[in-house]
């Protein structure tokens, strides 16, 4: 167990998996061992055994952590009635553990009882971890907003996001200086060479804001049985970090390293969509990588992309998401990049306007099947009945048909973003 653990850590989840699997069989009973498996599965994007995994573990329900990552894991797979109970039964057993709070706060009427709201609202957190407060608190502002009570939620999110804010240093001017970097790096290194023909896989990039629809598009694309919908990758900003340090590396080379990054299962299909937002930075790199990539660009409100951010209390690092000052001043640096890429790049960048995009609906979703330049499938209209896990913060809204109760719903928050005016 704990060389699977070692190799875990160390990113090697084959090796880890024979590890803990001979592990298993030599003491079965042995329940931490269920959760390394879950882990090192889910890694190799075998989320429904990651779940049989947890759902064998002996004496799971007096194991909290084992219950709260079971639940997350049956929510990106669809089966939230199983998380609500798993989460309901945590709460019975510790009413003051925030986590299931959080988690269950996202997708569950449990709240709507005035009862567990009270009881919610009386945990006293003063003295709890920072990260578990900022997490009480976005579990209210979830709860708020879904009762129509905006001001509430407003406050609550607030309070979560001065919490996280005040837990690391940022500057959103050493942002700044880091995009004019790359661009000069693409100038001085990269734009002659980006400029060649020669011949590699094409994957589709999907970029833009947080927020700003890329899991959607994502979802109707990796619907067509001739796509992977790889989720979002962090491969292109460690390749253009580690590119930065050794400028010697070829396209050719780098390519593979991307493609390693991708599990071999998946080597089949055709086509993979990459839909890490922020390589919206990067396109200069990815001409140079995959110059015959796709590149769309998910647009949308700029208030309900900010208030959006602002109100997700996101899983990865997004520093600039828990000040709405710092957040516009991002969009202002995402949009210069933008601009600057369409002028000094060979991509034909396909632009998405959310807004226009989900009123339009299945006329939408047809077009951008044939941009992408792939032969019309009927899978991509049913894309929220698919079985794929969708493990980023849009993993339940990806669930339903396309709808438009979204837009224009920073309308509901207005006195507070006046500085997107």
């Amino acid at each position: 167990a704990n060389l699977a653990l070692f190799y875990s850590e160390t990113g090697m989840y084959k090796k880890a998996l024979g590890f803990i699997q001979k592990a298993l069989k030599l003491d079965p009973a042995q329940s931490n061992n269920y959760s390394i498996l879950a882990l090192v599965l889910k890694h190799l994007n075998r989320p429904l055994e990651a779940i049989d995994a947890f759902l064998n573990m002996p004496n799971r329900e007096e194991n909290i952590q084992a219950q709260l990552n079971l639940s997350g894991l049956l929510i990106e797979a669809n089966r939230k009635e199983e998380a609500e109970e798993i989460l309901i039964d945590v709460i019975n057993h510790v009413p003051d553990c925030i986590p299931a709070h959080k988690i269950l706060s996202s997708f569950s009427s449990y709240y709507n009882d005035p009862d567990n709201l009270k009881n919610l609202e009386a945990i006293h957190v003063a003295d709890m971890p920072k990260d578990m407060q900022a997490d009480y608190y976005f579990a209210l502002g979830k709860i708020y907003e879904t009762q129509q009570s905006f001001d509430q939620a407003f406050e609550a999110y607030k309070n979560g996001n001065e919490i996280l804010r005040a837990s690391y240093a940022y500057s959103i001017d050493e942002e700044r200086v880091y995009f004019e970097k790359i661009k000069e790096h693409y100038e001085t290194q990269l734009k002659e060479k980006a400029q060649g023909d020669h011949p590699s896989y094409a994957p589709i990039f999907i970029v833009g804001m947080p927020r700003s629809g890329t899991s959607l598009i994502e979802q109707i694309i990796a619907a067509h049985p001739d796509v992977y919908g790889a989720g979002e990758l962090n491969s292109v900003n460690l390749l253009y970090r580690s590119f930065l340090v050794k400028p010697d590396q070829d396209a050719s080379s780098m390519q593979d390293k991307y493609l390693a990054f991708i599990d071999e299962a998946y080597e089949n299909q055709a086509m993979i969509t990459d839909k890490m937002p922020s390589n919206f930075r990067y396109l200069g790199f990815i001409e140079y990588l995959f110059p015959n990539a796709k590149i769309i660009h998910c647009k949308r409100h700029p208030k309900d992309t900010a208030f959006s951010i602002f109100k997700t209390k996101f899983s990865g690092s997004v520093p600039y998401a828990q000040n709405l000052s710092e957040i516009k001043e991002y969009m202002n640096l995402y949009e210069e990049m933008m601009v600057y890429w369409r002028e000094h790049t060979g991509f034909e960048i396909i632009d998405v306007e959310y807004e226009e995009f989900v009123q339009e609906g299945e006329a939408a979703i047809k077009n951008l099947i044939t941009q992408c330049g792939l032969k019309w499938d009927e899978n991509c209209l049913a894309f929220h009945k698919s079985d794929r896990v969708v493990t980023t913060a849009s993993t339940l809204q990806v669930r339903e048909p396309i709808y438009t109760k979204s837009i224009g719903y920073w309308q509901n928050f207005e006195k507070f973003l006046g500085e997107f005016e």
